[in-house]
This record gives C-alpha cells, structure tokens and sequence, in this order.
C-alpha cells in the first residue's frame, strides 16, 4: 500500500497499491524499482510531496498473531519545503486505516527517525517488548 500526498490536492491523502516507495533516484532500491514502476516520472507528474509504505510480511503464526502477518511501515518521507503541514501524517493515517480494514494485521512495526518518533508516537508505537537486534553478515 503506498498513500501519498500532492502538491494538486496537499489536503488528504491519495492512495495507490501499484506505487512503489518514492527515493533517490541514485539508490540502488530506486534503480531495481525504475524498469517497472517508472517512480521518478510518476513522482514530478503526480508532484508528490510527502509518501509513505506499508507492506503485510509473513511471519510464523503465534497465539497473540494466528495470521502469521506483521505489518511494516517504511519510507515515510515529506518534501522539506512542505514540511509541518501535517502530510506525513496524512499519509500515516491512510495507512494505518488500511492495515485496520484491509488485513489481518495486528501488529505494525516502523524504525523511525529523530525527525519522525513523536509523529509515530502519537499514532501509539512504542518500544516493543523484546527489542530488535541486527547482525549484518558483509554478505
């Protein structure tokens, strides 16, 4: 699920499930999104100013989530120049409604930024009980 907000509308979020996340055009995720999504084109003629992306990912069921499915919310981003007029939010918003209406979801996971934890924390994320730990294995 992919929300975003236009400078056209910058008053409520647009939604489109084929988009991808929006990024630099340099990155490495962007290059492997280019060939089918065409995001920097969509982006300047959409004139997307904020975005955000939410994805189901399976996990093994559990008592507390017999679906199995967690969601992940990543890519919450807002044109600088457009900043504090409540789009992230916007965008946030339409994706938790969708995770809520639209899935089986019970849980939903973010890393956040400085910038973005008291937005998050105003939604309801906290700390989880058991924190998450990473290895990067140079592979």
């Amino acid at each position: 699920m992919y929300a975003s907000v236009t400078s056209a509308s910058e008053s409520s979020a647009a939604q489109d499930p084929a988009a991808p996340a929006p990024g630099d055009s340099t990155s490495p995720a962007a290059g492997a999104l280019r060939p089918r999504y065409s995001w920097p084109q969509r982006c300047r003629r959409w004139n997307v100013v904020a975005s955000a992306v939410g994805a189901c990912d399976v996990h093994a069921p559990s008592p507390a989530n017999p679906s199995g499915l967690h969601g992940h919310i990543s890519n919450v981003s807002t044109d600088p120049r457009r900043r504090r007029r409540g789009y992230a939010r916007a965008c946030l918003d339409a994706l938790l409604t969708w995770f809520r209406e639209e899935t089986p979801v019970t849980v939903v996971n973010l890393n956040a930024t400085g910038d973005g934890a008291a937005l998050y924390e105003s939604f309801g994320f906290a700390a989880p009980r058991h924190p998450a730990l990473q290895l990067r294995t140079g592979a």
